[in-house]
């Protein structure tokens, strides 16, 4: 199901072919040589063996895929003849800052509590950090951006947009279901509360961030029922790519009087950035889609394909 939420996160993807092989004790944990248990509970040992295992299996996913990414980056960058230095993996630590938000106390906040429901520990951070500059350094001599891509951006800041409530479902039943619940009297927020599969939205009774007409990364199907919604309207099932919504229209909140030309600067960096993500994105997929991954280890295997069935 589309999630709809939207947070700074980590890139993940890989390009020629890779053969990662992970037999017992090569893994993202690694025991030490010596017989040194991993933990004592009441004397008793906990074993190396198994907690790699269960490790392995609930999360080596995950992380060998980061993993693949570091190493094909790492051979791309070689055969492009470009480094990564600490200066720029600082940078992605200060854009990630400014993302979340522009005051720097309350973004220093905001990134602490993404790193603890993101499991971002400090090497698996600075990690995502380098491997970000990696792929922002080879796609950067791709970007390119013009004067529409500049007023796109200043629309989705200062223009005209909605809130809304949302609920999503993953079949046209589901949808129908919930729809009639709301016909009959039953509130949106408390019907999204309980059966909407979108589920940060669904902790907020199914309430968005202000949607704009212009921003991509709602679909368009959405952002087209939006335009003809008054404040309380409620939409017909709108078809998603998989899975079916229901919105209602909360607020439409009017465009901003902040002029163009004030800040056709600060949206041309946009611009810039939001391409590069994009193309960051792309090279990440097209790079782990041509990876030949063996993985060897049972339990990490385990964890792979409920990764990447």
């Amino acid at each position: 199901m589309p999630h709809f939420s939207r947070l700074a996160a980590p890139l993940l993807a890989g390009a020629a072919v890779l053969c990662i092989l992970l037999l017992p004790g090569a893994g993202a944990v690694n025991p030490p040589d010596d017989d040194t248990p991993a933990a004592l509970v009441n004397g008793q040992a906990v074993e190396w063996p198994q907690l790699r295992d269960l490790l392995a299996e609930t999360a080596g996913g995950a992380i060998l895929e980061e993993l693949i990414l570091d190493k094909l980056l790492s051979q791309r960058l070689v055969r492009e003849r470009q480094t990564v230095d600490a200066a720029a993996i600082e940078s992605e630590r200060l854009l990630m800052m400014e993302v979340l938000d522009s005051d720097p106390t309350r973004a220093a906040l905001s990134l602490e509590a993404v790193r603890q429901r993101r499991s971002l520990g400090d090497r698996r951070f600075q990690l995502m950090l380098k491997r970000n500059a990696m792929l922002r350094a080879l796609v950067k001599a791709d970007v390119e951006i013009n004067e529409t891509m500049i007023r796109s951006q200043y629309e989705q800041l200062y223009g005209p947009k909605y809130r809304v409530r949302l609920i999503t479902s993953a079949t046209m039943n589901e949808a129908a279901t919930a729809l009639s619940r709301i016909r009959a009297g039953e509130p949106f927020a408390e019907v999204a509360a309980l059966v909407s599969t979108d589920a940060a939205s669904a902790q907020r009774g199914g309430l968005l961030d202000a949607i704009s007409p212009y921003d991509a990364s709602y679909p368009m199907a959405l952002r087209q029922v939006l335009a003809d919604l008054e404040e309380g309207d409620l939409s017909p099932i709108i078809p998603l790519e998989s899975g079916f919504a229901l919105v209602q229209m909360v607020q439409r909140v009017p465009r901003s009087n902040i002029a163009y030309e004030m800040v056709k600067s600060d949206m041309a960096r946009a611009a810039r950035l939001a391409q590069e993500r994009i193309l960051m994105d792309n090279l990440a997929r097209q790079l782990l889609n041509s990876a030949d991954v063996a993985v060897l280890d049972p339990a990490l295997n385990d964890g792979w394909k409920r990764s990447h069935p």
